[in-house]
């Protein structure tokens, strides 16, 4: 009995010195199997992050991506809508608004008959018209010229146009059924140093701190990347014929690259599809904005990080852009978009951020 006791007893302990070795190296068999799962998880992740173009995901290279040139009907009727207005405040004698908007219509029925080359046609014998009726002192010049700009525009030829006020000449670009400022405005009848409101307008060249115009456009920031507004001078800065976009219309251009394949990975990725090909700082992040700044702007929508006042603290050029929208959201906030050069998103201004009126931000001006 003794010896059965003790060899029950040793057995027991036998056993428990397993259960206890067991019960340690179950653990880190298990913390190896863990690890090893996520370290392949990470590995995953970050191929996905630097996947070469060319593979299964979107390619950072987006050139295949062709910005449309396709003739924009709803532009055209636009244009039909701007020149009865002429008429109606007396601008434009009525007999010629109809021969004009008659042919304009014809442009129409032919590009929903896809007969774009005769359309191209039709749109150039109402260049000639406006023309010899401009020259001829038979329509207003300004007139004239704005239609001609507005038909050459919707056709996708990207004219430039000159700023009246101060004779600067701006690229444009048509994107879906937009036209907008291929720049940023650049106006500037006045400049602050670091003088802030919400109610009323002031005007600020990032870097510059003093209050002499002529030595702020002197500026390497003004010559690159324009005037920083805050909102009410945002709201009146734009030249005639333009004016500031809206949320919807900053909304629409968003939609219109989402729709059109312009993102990079994923569709809402259109960060480098509207960025400029220089100035940004670089990422090591793919579909970023400063991740191969060579495959940016497929939009042609050129957007310079320009930085932004916020407050007395400048956001200093190269990292990121604001632009205002016309749309407030509160009595002392409108909205925004922010492009980052380590996002890959056009950024909506949030409820509490980048939205205050009183700060200075970029303009992109779309036309009317």
């Amino acid at each position: 009995m003794l010896k059965n006791f003790t060899f029950t007893k040793m057995e027991k302990k036998i056993q428990i010195r397993r259960k206890g070795f067991m019960g340690r190296i179950i653990p880190i068999v298990l913390i190896a199997v863990l690890f090893s799962v996520t370290f392949q998880s990470c590995q995953k992740d970050e191929s996905i992050l630097n996947a070469a173009p060319g593979g299964q995901l979107k390619s950072a290279s987006i050139s295949t991506v062709s910005q449309s040139s396709s003739i924009s009907t709803v532009l055209i009727t636009n244009l039909i809508s701007k020149i009865n207005g002429y008429v109606t405040k007396g601008e434009l004698q009525s007999g010629i608004a109809n021969a004009l908007v008659s042919k304009l219509k014809n442009v129409i029925k032919s590009v929903d008959k896809g007969n774009e080359k005769p359309a191209m046609n039709q749109l150039q014998a109402v260049i000639n018209q406006v023309d010899g009726l401009v020259g001829s002192d038979t329509i207003d010049t300004t007139i004239g010229n704005g239609i001609i700009f507005d038909i050459r525009a919707l056709a996708g030829e990207n004219p430039t146009y000159t700023d009246p006020r101060d004779g600067k000449v701006y690229k444009t670009i048509k994107i879906g059924d937009q036209i907008w400022m291929a720049e940023n405005l650049a106006y500037l009848p006045s400049v602050n140093s670091l003088i802030l409101s919400g109610t009323k307008p002031y005007y600020y060249v990032n870097g510059y701190w003093g209050t002499n115009t002529a030595d702020a456009k002197a500026t390497d920031n003004y010559k690159t990347y324009g005037v920083l507004y805050n909102w009410p001078a945002a709201k009146t800065a734009s030249p005639e014929g333009w004016h500031l976009p809206s949320d919807a219309e900053w909304t629409q251009l968003a939609n219109y690259l989402i729709d059109n394949g312009y993102g990079v990975y994923k569709d809402i990725y259109i960060a480098k599809a509207l960025a400029a090909t220089t100035s940004w700082w670089g990422s090591r992040i793919n579909a970023t904005i400063g991740y191969d700044l060579s495959s940016n702007n497929s939009s042609g929508f050129t957007a310079l990080p320009g930085g932004g006042l916020l407050g007395h603290a400048l956001i200093r050029p190269g990292q990121a852009g604001f632009w205002w929208s016309a749309t407030e959201s509160t009595a002392s906030t409108a909205w925004s978009r922010t492009l980052r050069y380590v996002k890959a998103t056009l950024i909506r201004s949030t409820q509490d951020e980048y939205k205050d009126k009183w700060m200075g931000f970029s303009v992109r001006c779309i036309r009317n």
